[in-house]
């Protein structure tokens, strides 16, 4: 029963970091979208938000993955 309830514990936990991780991309995201709808942006500026944006929109795929995996 008290392996049981530690368990429970560290799923819970786990569960809440992967839920922050998921708001904290969600956060990158938006900021990237912001940065690209800028009218003077320069176009290097443009390329790295553009690849960050894909990056973090994977990331987030594969984490929301993962929590219903944990779940």
């Amino acid at each position: 029963m008290k392996e049981q309830k530690i368990t429970e514990l560290n799923k819970r936990h786990f569960l809440n970091l992967i839920k922050q991780e998921i708001e904290s991309l969600k956060g990158q995201i938006a900021y990237a979208k912001d940065a690209l709808r800028q009218k003077d942006i320069e176009d290097w500026e443009k390329k790295e938000f553009t690849a960050v944006l894909k990056d973090k929109t994977k990331d987030l795929k594969d984490t929301e993955k993962n929590y219903k995996r944990v779940q």
